[in-house]
């Protein structure tokens, strides 16, 4: 990693299983959520059911557990943006790269 670059992503799905047909294939579902899960620092997740979703696909790739902050969408805007911007000031503090 190059020092000073984190990457922070946002998940709001891990499939399309509820759209009555998918948009995007599977395997490209599956590659894209599998570098999701190698590149980012950190993953804020709009619910606790795709959080854990998130982390079973993780263990089934083969990849460690994401760094999972969840979002506080139902407390409004500001309460997100709050959230968002506390978990990357806690990936700024964290120098050694470990999990927050």
């Amino acid at each position: 990693m190059t020092a000073g670059f984190r990457v922070a992503s946002i998940c709001y799905g891990v499939n399309d299983s509820e759209w009555d047909r998918p948009i995007i294939a599977t395997d490209v579902l599956a590659t894209r959520l599998t570098d999701l899960l190698d590149a980012s620092d950190v993953v804020f997740c709009a619910s606790g059911d795709v959080r854990d979703e998130l982390e079973r696909c993780a263990v089934e790739r083969g990849r460690p557990a994401p760094n999972v902050r969840l979002l506080p969408l139902e407390d409004g805007w500001d309460a997100t943006v709050t959230a968002v911007r506390a978990g990357i000031s806690a990936l700024a503090r964290d120098e050694k790269g470990t999990h927050i």
